[in-house]
C-alpha cells in the first residue's frame, strides 16, 4: 500500500462532502476546548471576584497564610465545579437520551448515501 500523500489529503478533503466531516469535527473539538480550558483560564480572575483568591501574606504566620491559600482555591474549584462543569455534565445527559443517539447517527449515514 502507497504512503498517503499531501496530494492525496488535498484530493479527498477538497471534496466537499468530505471537507464538511472534518471541518465540522474540527470545529466541534476547537470550541470544546475554548470553553473547557477558557474555564481554567479565567479561574483565578473568578475566584479573585468571589472572595476566595489568595489571602494577604503575614510574615508572622506563613503556615497559617499558606493554609488559608489551599482552603480558597480548594472550596473556589469547588464552587467553579458546581457553577459550570455539572450542569453542563447534567444538560448533556438529560437530552442526548431524549433526543437519542440512533437519529443522529441515522442523520450522519443519509448524509453519506
Amino acid at each position: 500500500m502507497p504512503k498517503a500523500s499531501l496530494a492525496d489529503f488535498r484530493r479527498h478533503f477538497g471534496q466537499w462532502k468530505n471537507f464538511k466531516v472534518l471541518f465540522g469535527a474540527a470545529w466541534s473539538w476547537f470550541a470544546l476546548d475554548v470553553a473547557f480550558y477558557g474555564l481554567g483560564l479565567n479561574s483565578a480572575v473568578i475566584l479573585q471576584t468571589i472572595g476566595f483568591g489568595p489571602p494577604a501574606a503575614d510574615p508572622a504566620n506563613p503556615a497559617a497564610t499558606l493554609q488559608q491559600s489551599l482552603h480558597n482555591v480548594a472550596v473556589g474549584n469547588i464552587i467553579l465545579a458546581l457553577g459550570g462543569l455539572l450542569p453542563g455534565y447534567y444538560f448533556t445527559f438529560a437530552f442526548i437520551d431524549s433526543w437519542g443517539r440512533k437519529p443522529i447517527q441515522v442523520c450522519r449515514e443519509l448524509e453519506y448515501a
